[in-house]
């Protein structure tokens, strides 16, 4: 498994009491229940306040999950199946009901854009966009049909654009709250928030202290200092590739989460020897120390670290410039 999968924004604050798929399937099957009878009725007066009701219910579905999406809380109510619903559910009503159902779409296309901008939102709105007028022409209403393109594209492009620009904003937040601005490595934070999802997860772990690091910034100046960690990283990066993620826990240390089909100690020593061998400096040779173990299933990654940082005292007592492991 990935360590780039344990991202908080993408974990549930609390689990569900119960499966979303019995969820789905049992709210799909009461919807199609529901615009059957309404089918059977469509004679009668009541059929159109019914389905307005059905509808109704399912807007304000929408909004809930709208409110708890803003809130960055799970999602209590299957959005796909609620969006295909409305969507069917407005058809069926410009149909049996003349043109006024059209004005359903609005509130559909925004609710969808906002909970599902990269996915069946998107798709439910353009699918509104194109069949709601055309099924209003249908009617023979040309006059109306025209008015709602204008009105449903323009409404769909700018939530589009908003939610599009809001997400982008939103990933450079997140960037910035998480990732350190120097190294581009994640920082201490963001290690501690997925710590406890990795729980039952068996990685390996190593902790990387550059040597003898306080002598180049006291001798060649904080400048270099940063060059020096900007370069040490960037070497680390590129031997990472995606089998990991790296962490800047303290001044010139770093921590690294390798996924469980990576050999900790085969790519701790393939760190060292890069490093030792870069021409970081022209002077002098940049080295590090690696402490490397592997974390148990059910320990915590505090835990673990504790235990690297052991390994690291060892490294460096043995000489720096190596690996130990443990």
């Amino acid at each position: 498994m990935a360590i780039e999968e344990f991202r908080v924004r993408d974990a549930p604050v609390s689990s569900p009491k119960w499966t979303v798929e019995s969820r789905i399937d049992l709210f799909i099957g009461l919807c199609a229940i529901a615009v059957s009878i309404l089918v059977v009725i469509k004679n009668l007066v009541i059929g159109y306040y019914a389905l307005a009701a059905l509808i109704s219910t399912l807007t304000a579905m929408l909004a809930v999950d709208v409110f708890f999406f803003v809130r960055s809380r799970w999602l209590p109510i299957p959005v796909p199946a609620i969006l295909i619903v409305l969507d069917v559910a407005i058809l069926v009503t410009i149909w049996y009901f003349g043109s006024q159902g059209a004005l359903w779409a609005f509130p559909t296309i925004v609710g969808g854009t906002l909970v599902k901008p990269r996915g069946v939102g998107f798709y439910v709105s353009l699918s509104l966009v194109a069949t709601v007028p055309a099924m209003v022409m249908w009617q023979g209403d040309t006059t109306m049909a025209i008015r709602l393109v204008l009105a449903l594209s323009l409404t769909a492009g700018y939530m589009w654009f908003s939610v599009r620009k809001t997400l982008e904003l939103q990933d450079k937040l997140m960037a910035a709250s998480t990732r350190d601005p120097l190294t581009g490595s994640y920082n201490l934070r963001h290690l501690d928030e997925i710590a406890d999802q990795m729980t039952d997860t068996c990685v390996s772990v190593l902790l990387i202290d550059i040597d003898h690091f306080k002598k180049v910034n006291d001798s060649l100046g904080h400048a270099t200092g940063d060059m020096v960690l900007k370069q040490v990283s960037s070497l680390m990066f590129d031997l990472l590739g995606s089998n990991g993620s790296l962490f800047r826990v303290g001044g010139e240390e770093f921590l690294v989460l390798l996924d469980d089909h990576t050999d900790g100690q085969v790519l701790a020593g393939l760190i060292c020897s890069r490093i030792s061998e870069a021409e970081i400096l022209p002077d002098r040779t940049i080295t590090v120390s690696i402490g490397q173990v592997q974390k148990w299933r059910g320990e915590t990654v505090q835990d673990a670290q504790r235990r690297a940082d052991k390994q690291l005292y060892f490294a460096k007592q043995q000489g720096r410039n190596r690996v130990c492991s443990g």
